[in-house]
């Protein structure tokens, strides 16, 4: 099978779901921000992704033959290893499964940082360009030159998975190893396709079941993307980062903020992202609802089938004590952890981003209550903060700024069409 047939077939089996899902995620977001005609009125936009993913995709399959698939390079290194065709031996197929997936996973990281990320970035670079991590996003749906860095990877991880056979001297091992081959070319776009997934990015047990497993889950994969790291190279596990110590967390909203608190999808236990996000909301409603005491709120989910931090706002906006409870507490926890980062990293301006900055009236006073009396950064440097007059010296204090994204939720779309300008 050639490689742009290759790539076809991983796309019919693999790709195409998870294009369907974000496509969703994608238009489901839009309306619950309130859009309406969402394909209409975002027709040039949708055009534009739509061309350049059909441009990279022509640039794909085109390069796609120039260079030897995998099919080429195994029955090259069966000759190399002079193997005779055997049976394969059934009883080994998980460990060389293992095996298999951690020595490609191995060679990925390896070209990843110090080829991808160096010498051949210009490659590379428009996978990082988009600023929405999405499988419908040209670079992510489509890679133009992905087929240099698989042929690299590809030829490692042929030559080292052989060698270690050969030198074992189990041909029935080969054996094995090539009837696991579409297997892992199965696996390794599922976890690819998945990393990507805005769908599934906003589902904590999708992350705990890849983390469980050392995969790289939706949410961590989005701070390779979302910040430029020197870290972080491992496209499908986290193992060789750790084992080379490139693995960088650089994750606030997994910052503690009540030991033995709700279960995170990190694996942790009363993570800030857990109190204060658009999910913690409507979680801390929903146990509100359970107990039987938050009227308001339950005739809300009730009559919302799409029950949502907005719904919950609205309410608080209302005068609805429990609702405003909820923000109180994300206040509160939002406070605590900015607190800690005033502290630690003392800069003149925080900007707190994300969709839920358009309840900022909401949780902002509980948030800043909670800055000055967790930080004495905060306490002596908030822009009213009283200053204290020296005798003929004029001061000019530093101040601290924590203020809201303009932008909100749509910071990510106004990025990606500033892009062409920069």
């Amino acid at each position: 099978m050639s490689n742009a047939r290759t790539f076809i077939w991983l796309f019919v089996y693999v790709q195409a779901a998870f294009i369907a899902l974000d496509l969703y995620e994608h238009v489901r977001v839009a309306r619950k921000a309130g859009e309406r005609n969402v394909i209409r009125s975002n027709g040039s936009v949708i055009l534009a992704v739509g061309a350049a993913c059909a441009a990279y995709t022509a640039i794909q399959l085109t390069l796609a033959f120039t260079l030897p698939n995998i099919g080429r390079l195994t029955t090259f290194a069966l000759r190399f290893a002079s193997s005779q065709p055997v049976a394969p031996d059934l009883r080994w197929i998980v460990p060389v499964f293992i095996a298999a997936f951690a020595i490609a996973s191995l060679f990925d990281y390896l070209v990843h940082r110090f080829l991808l990320h160096g010498p051949l970035w210009s490659l590379h670079e428009n996978h990082h360009l988009p600023s929405v991590v999405s499988n419908v996003m040209p670079g992510i749906a489509a890679r133009p030159f992905v087929i240099v860095p698989n042929f690299l990877i590809n030829a490692g991880s042929c030559a080292a998975i052989f060698g270690v056979l050969y030198l074992i001297g189990r041909p029935q091992l080969i054996a094995t190893f090539l009837r696991l081959v579409p297997a892992l070319l199965l696996t390794f776009t599922f976890v690819a396709c998945a990393s990507h997934s805005n769908f599934l990015r906003r589902f904590d047990w999708v992350e705990t079941v890849f983390r469980s497993v050392l995969l790289i889950g939706p949410q961590e994969h989005l701070l390779h993307h979302a910040a430029r790291i020197q870290g972080n190279y491992g496209n499908f596990t986290t193992v060789w980062d750790r084992a080379f110590g490139t693995y960088v967390a650089g994750e606030f909203g997994h910052v503690t903020v009540e030991p033995d608190g709700v279960p995170c999808g990190c694996g942790n236990h009363g993570c800030a992202e857990r109190y204060a996000s658009a999910s913690a909301l409507v979680r801390m409603a929903r146990e509100a609802i359970a107990t039987g005491r938050a009227p308001g709120l339950a005739k809300a989910a009730n009559s919302d089938p799409e029950f949502s931090a907005r719904s919950i706002y609205n309410l608080a906006t209302q005068g609805d004590e429990d609702a405003r409870r909820i923000f109180h507490r994300f206040g509160q926890v939002l406070g605590i952890l900015m607190a800690g980062l005033v502290n630690v990293l003392n800069l003149e301006m925080f900007v707190v981003g994300g969709g839920v900055v358009s309840a900022w009236d909401a949780f902002a006073p509980t948030m800043f209550e909670e800055l000055r009396e967790r930080s004495i950064v905060y306490a002596a440097t908030a822009p009213d903060a009283p200053q204290t007059a020296m005798p003929g010296r004029i001061v000019t204090r530093k101040k601290t700024i924590i203020t809201q994204a303009l932008l909100g939720s749509d910071a990510g779309l106004y990025g990606a069409a500033r892009l062409p300008a920069v």
